[in-house]
């Protein structure tokens, strides 16, 4: 999935004030959960982090179907917390939790399986 992808599915599919969480706002919380990715579970360092710049923006996201529902959770849950939205935030947070924990199971399992 593209950024520009994940943007405009996450646009049509969540209610929220397009005035308050604009283009630069989502893709800044998708450039927060795509840089946790790259330092938390893949191990990059803060200078090889790759950061998207552009709403319109064809690069591939790193995290790949169906792991990743992770972004959407993620956006989620950044904006039901900042609307102070307690209860929204609290189970948008856990699905974004159980998300990401399902994705380093995959990534885990993966790579670095131990049985082999």
């Amino acid at each position: 999935m593209t950024v520009k992808q994940c943007l405009d599915f996450f646009k049509k599919t969540k209610a929220f004030s397009h005035d308050t969480f604009d283009d630069s706002a989502l893709l800044r919380f998708l450039n927060e959960v795509e840089g946790m990715v790259q330092t938390d579970i893949l191990h990059l360092f803060h200078d090889g982090i790759t950061q998207y710049t552009d709403t319109e923006s064809t690069d591939e996201l790193i995290v790949v179907a169906p792991y990743d529902k992770l972004y959407f959770s993620y956006l989620s849950y950044r904006i039901d917390l900042l609307n102070n939205e307690t209860s929204k935030a609290s189970n948008s947070k856990a699905a974004f939790d159980q998300d990401w924990e399902d994705f380093l199971g995959y990534y885990t399992r993966t790579y670095y399986n131990t049985w082999g």
